[in-house]
């Protein structure tokens, strides 16, 4: 099975999403709550929380790595689509009421 075969596949780019998704929300739920009034503790701290060191020394390189190799492929991992999937299928139905428009163009 070649590589364009498996992204065609109906749950294979909804799966990287949710999986990063996850990822995601494990980094975010590792660094709330996390403070310290000692001053000195804080200093080191900053560069031994493991949420943060992982954005910063492995996220963030690897999605520029991705970006130079792969072109647009971390976008198509990227969870705020499926986000935005979900929600617009559960969201209204309606129209945006007239205070949307525009009426200066």
């Amino acid at each position: 099975m070649g590589i364009n075969q498996l992204f065609k596949k109906k749950y294979f780019l909804a799966s990287l999403q949710f999986a990063t998704l996850l990822v995601f929300i494990l980094l975010i739920y590792g660094a709330i709550g996390v403070t310290t009034n000692n001053k000195d503790f804080a200093l080191v701290f900053r560069n031994t929380n493991l949420s943060n060191l992982i954005v910063w020394s492995y996220w963030w390189p690897f999605i520029i790595v991705t970006a130079i190799i792969l072109g647009r492929f971390w976008c198509s991992i990227c969870p705020m689509e499926l986000i935005t999937s979900f929600f617009g299928k559960i969201g209204f139905r309606r129209k945006p009421g007239t205070i949307f428009n525009a009426y200066y163009f």
